[in-house]
C-alpha cells in the first residue's frame, strides 16, 4: 500500500511538471495542475481505489 501510494504520488508529481514546463513553454502560461485544488477529489478516489485494489491482492 505504502509502495503504491508512493509511486503514484511520484508519478502525479512527474506528470504535472511535465505539464507545468510544456504549458509554460508553449503558451508562457503554465498550468500548474499540482495546486488546483478541483483535482484533490480526484486524487482521494484514486488513491482509494488503489487501496482496494492492494487490500485484495493481499488476501
Amino acid at each position: 500500500m505504502k509502495t503504491f501510494l508512493l509511486g503514484f504520488a511520484e508519478g502525479y508529481f512527474i506528470v504535472s511538471l511535465i505539464i507545468y514546463i510544456a504549458t509554460y513553454l508553449i503558451l508562457r502560461n503554465p498550468i500548474n495542475t499540482l495546486f488546483y485544488p478541483e483535482i484533490y477529489p480526484v486524487l482521494f478516489g484514486l488513491f482509494y481505489l488503489g487501496y482496494k485494489v492492494n487490500k485484495k491482492q493481499v488476501e
